[in-house]
């Protein structure tokens, strides 16, 4: 009888510890603590060796787009779950978007490594379209990075990739970073803000929507400094927020008890007049998370309009569950 029972409570047991190293297993993706300040930041940033010249061109095209895991080969990071590469027609249906978006400037969330930008920077180049000018940055995310391609030179950066907020007694680092980036365009610089905030998904080491709260803290603080140092920079700031726009991930980062630095959220649609940017196969839940959002200086500029829309080509689930948004800067004639 002593046998039976053991036998029995030692196949419940192995169960439960398998059903619970599952759980860890699922979760381990979003794992991330604080780490020490010398494992990273690291930034690479490339630009022409030419002289920097202003841009004379009528019109800027800006492309926003979630990449979505975008690996040339398997990525299994030490303590990290690993991820696969990125299927070849996924990849391919991304570098057909940007190539008929026709866009100058590149902002990407979801890129793997270094190398993997500079892979796709070749293809792209394979395809006639030239970005010879790039900058991409290191994170707590070791799969998931931001970075940007550009047309025109790139004239200064200020990334941030040590920013930190705490969460109870626990202290936590802004996962992904903040890109910041000015490129040389018209008569004054362009300068673009990138973020990729915490996704939904649960987190053992704290609660996600209170995540994604601090990191847009941390992102209007970095905003408040751009435009109070220099109120007339135009500014551009895009990514994909992981939250809905009524939230206050999104209250935090466009309003602001002083005018001068609101922001102006545009509301941009596809073909078919919808306004969602990503979908959650698994649900059938469509979202819009991804935005793209100007500084006062530049919405109001009397030089300059601003055009904003969803693409959606037959493609675009081929090649992310996340949707491309066009920007298009213009300079009115005289």
């Amino acid at each position: 009888m002593l046998k039976v029972f053991l036998l029995i409570f030692s196949w419940r047991a192995s169960i439960l510890i398998g059903a619970f190293l599952c759980s860890l297993s699922s979760l381990q993706a979003e794992e991330w603590t604080l780490l020490p300040a010398k494992s990273y930041p690291v930034i690479q940033t490339e630009t022409s060796s030419e002289k920097i010249t202003r841009s004379q061109e009528a019109s800027l095209r800006f492309l926003s787009y979630n990449i979505r895991n975008f690996l040339y080969q398997d990525l299994a990071p030490k303590n990290y779950h690993a991820q696969k590469a990125k299927p070849l027609k996924s990849r391919q249906a991304v570098i057909e978007i940007i190539l008929a978006s026709k866009a100058e400037v590149l902002g990407l969330s979801e890129i793997g490594t270094f190398a993997d930008l500079k892979k796709l920077q070749k293809e792209l180049q394979a395809q006639g379209q030239e970005y010879p000018h790039l900058h991409w940055i290191e994170s707590l995310d070791p799969i998931r990075h931001l970075a940007l391609l550009s047309q025109h030179p790139i004239l200064s950066v200020d990334s941030q990739t040590d920013l930190q907020y705490s969460l109870g007694d626990r202290q936590h680092r802004h996962r992904r970073g903040i890109l910041d980036v000015t490129i040389a365009w018209g008569e004054h610089p362009i300068r673009l803000v990138g973020v990729h905030f915490k996704s939904k998904r649960p987190n053992p080491k704290g609660t996600q929507h209170l995540m994604r709260q601090e990191e847009a803290r941390l992102l209007r603080s970095h905003l408040d400094e751009i435009i109070t140092d220099s109120p007339e920079t135009p500014l551009i700031v895009y990514g994909d927020f992981n939250d809905t726009k009524g939230s206050r991930v999104l209250k935090w980062v466009k309003k602001h008890s002083e005018p001068s630095l609101k922001l102006r959220l545009f509301h941009p649609a596809d073909s078919n007049q919808e306004r969602w940017t990503q979908y959650w196969s698994q649900e059938d839940i469509y979202s819009r998370f991804d935005y793209l959002l100007v500084s006062q200086s530049l919405s109001k500029h009397p030089r300059w309009t601003i055009q904003a829309e969803i693409l959606d080509p037959p493609q675009w689930l081929r090649a992310s569950d996340h949707r491309a948004i066009l920007m298009t800067l213009e300079q009115k004639q005289n």
